[in-house]
C-alpha cells in the first residue's frame, strides 16, 4: 500500500506539471469498481475495482496511470506517456497492446459478466491476450486505413513499468467502411515460434451492435482456439434498457468448451450499471466457467465516478 501512496504524489506531481504548462483541461479521472453474484455465492461479492487518470501535458503529449485490484491483487495496469506526432501517435511505457477488440469499454461496458473466454484462455507458452505489456507502441494511418505495430515485454510483474526483455511483436491492421469496423492481427514472439492470429468484426446502428471475434494460437505445445460473437439490441423509447446475447467457443488442446449467454444491461443512473445474465454451457468442463458461476444466473452491479 505504500508503494500506491507514493505513486499517488508521483501521479499529483505529473498533474501540477500539466496545470503549470497551461494545457486547457489538462486532468481527467476515472473511478470503478464491480461487485457480482452467482448462484455458488452468498451475497455480492467484490470482482474488480479501476481507477486511472489521465495527465496532458501540453497538445501533443499526455500520461495515463492506472491501478487495478481484483481479488486480493494489486497491480498496475497502465503507466505510460503517449505523443500524438505529425505522422502517428506513440506510446511508451506500460500498456495493453492494441490486439483484436481490447479497449476497456469493449471489455467492461457491455451487458456481459464475464469476459470473453478466448480472451483468457492460454493461447501458447502461457500468454494471453488479456494481459499489461512493456515497451513501445506506434499508430499511423488514415480515418479509412489504421496500422499499429509494437514491440513488448509480455510477462510483467504486478509493480514492472519497463520492459526487461522485448520478447513479443505485435501488428495490427483496421479499416472502417460505413458501419462496419474490421480489424487483422499478428501477435509473435521473438525467442521461439509461438504465434497468434486474430480477425475482428464490428457492425453498429443507432440501436443495435454486433461484433465478433475468431483467434487461433500456434505453438509447441499444441494449437488454441476459439470466437464469441455479441449482439446487443437497445430497446427503442428505453434507451438505458440493453438486451445481449453472446455464443462463444474456446479450444485448448483439442478440449472444446460452448457458453451462451443472455440478459439485461440497466443503466440506473450516471454512476450505477447492472447486469443480469443466464449461461449455459455445452461440450467440455472448464474451471473458469464453473468457478465464476457463469452456468446459471449472475448478476454484476458497476459503480463508476468520472471527475
Amino acid at each position: 500500500m505504500k508503494r500506491r501512496l507514493d505513486l499517488a504524489t508521483w501521479v499529483a506531481a505529473a498533474v501540477a506539471l500539466a496545470g503549470s504548462a497551461g494545457a486547457q483541461e489538462p486532468v481527467s479521472s476515472t473511478f470503478e469498481s464491480y461487485f457480482t453474484a452467482n448462484r455458488g455465492t452468498a451475497g455480492a461479492s467484490h470482482y474488480l475495482s479501476w481507477d486511472e487518470t489521465t495527465a496532458k501535458l501540453d497538445d501533443r503529449t499526455r500520461f495515463t496511470f492506472s491501478y487495478e485490484e481484483m481479488k486480493g491483487k494489486r497491480t498496475f495496469d497502465e503507466f505510460c506517456a503517449r505523443f500524438d506526432l505529425k505522422q502517428g501517435m506513440l506510446r511508451l511505457g506500460r500498456i495493453r497492446t492494441e490486439f483484436g477488440l481490447s479497449d476497456w469499454s469493449e471489455l467492461l461496458y457491455n451487458g456481459f459478466n464475464h469476459l470473453p473466454l478466448i480472451k483468457i484462455a492460454d493461447m501458447g507458452d502461457g500468454l494471453r491476450l488479456v494481459r499489461d505489456d512493456s515497451g513501445l507502441e506506434y499508430t499511423c494511418g488514415t480515418p479509412d486505413l489504421q496500422l499499429q505495430a509494437a514491440l513488448m515485454d509480455s510477462d510483467l510483474s504486478t509493480q514492472q513499468i519497463l520492459p526487461k526483455r522485448l520478447d513479443h511483436s505485435s501488428l495490427r491492421l483496421q479499416t472502417n467502411r460505413g458501419q462496419v469496423i474490421l480489424g487483422l492481427d499478428y501477435l509473435s514472439a521473438l525467442r521461439n515460434s509461438s504465434k497468434v492470429y486474430g480477425l475482428d468484426l464490428r457492425w453498429a446502428t443507432p440501436h443495435t451492435l454486433v461484433r465478433g471475434e475468431f483467434m487461433r494460437g500456434d505453438s509447441e505445445e499444441g494449437p488454441s482456439s476459439g470466437y464469441y460473437v455479441d449482439a446487443e439490441y437497445r430497446l427503442p423509447g428505453l434507451p438505458r434498457s440493453q438486451l445481449v446475447g453472446r455464443t462463444e467457443m474456446v479450444s485448448e488442446y483439442s478440449s472444446r468448451t460452448f457458453l451462451h449467454t443472455v440478459g439485461l444491461r440497466q443503466v440506473v443512473s450516471p454512476t450505477i450499471t447492472v447486469n443480469l445474465n443466464y449461461g449455459w454451457m455445452q461440450g467440455a468442463p472448464n474451471f473458469y466457467i464453473a468457478s465464476s458461476g457463469l452456468d446459471g444466473w449472475t448478476i454484476r452491479t458497476m459503480f463508476q465516478v468520472r471527475f
